[in-house]
């Protein structure tokens, strides 16, 4: 399956199109059905927080193999969430949907967990971590090889957050100038959307 082709055509967007094209999807409801109808089934999530969005992911893809990436434990310039909420509420909240919806949990930091998967084994990974831009660019650039040709990468909160000094807006786009690839998609529907693109 040509998986850009296939969302093209789905969204009425002309084939020749390239660049940024901003999807009018939730990574709620919509997204995660594209994802099954894209084959994708061997998943990571890197930075899962609560684990609201895997449980999401599990809802509405029941074929999805997933496994969720979180150290669960704040350092000094983190600024995300509060510490007390991130080490125990979240984590908490994390393995009991762990527990009904079937997705396995690694409690590692994103580059020692990486070190666990195979090169070229993952259909999808979707990078919710640290929102620094340079921390963006070592989660993508640690994971990428991970992924399959045609598999999907994705990141959340693809905005400028300058209170928390978020640089995904930033990290991805320059990211992909590097890979050379001049077509990517934003999941638009949301207030802090998130974006992915295909691996060549």
């Amino acid at each position: 399956m040509n998986k850009i082709q296939y969302i093209k055509s789905k969204y009425n967007i002309p084939q020749e199109t390239k660049g940024e094209i901003r999807l009018p999807i939730s990574r709620w409801k919509e997204w995660p059905l594209l994802l099954n109808e894209l084959e994708v089934k061997i998943s990571v999530e890197v930075g899962t927080y609560k684990g609201k969005f895997a449980e999401c992911l599990c809802d509405k893809m029941p074929s999805v193999d997933l496994t969720v990436v979180d150290k669960w434990e704040a350092y000094k310039g983190y600024k995300d969430f509060e510490a007390h909420d991130l080490e125990t509420i979240a984590y908490n909240q994390t393995v009991e949907r762990s527990k009904t919806c079937g997705f396995k949990i690694i409690k590692e930091w994103s580059l020692d967990a990486v070190e666990m998967f195979a090169d070229e084994s993952l259909d999808f990974i979707f990078i919710d971590g640290n929102h620094a831009f340079r921390h963006v660019v070592d989660d993508i650039d640690s994971w990428y090889p991970k992924l399959r040709a045609n598999g999907i990468i994705a990141s959340h909160d693809f905005y400028r957050n300058r209170y928390k000094k978020f640089g995904v807006r930033e990290a991805v786009p320059a990211y992909l100038d590097y890979l050379a690839i001049d077509t990517y998609f934003v999941v638009a529907g949301d207030k802090c959307p998130s974006v992915f693109w295909i691996k060549p």
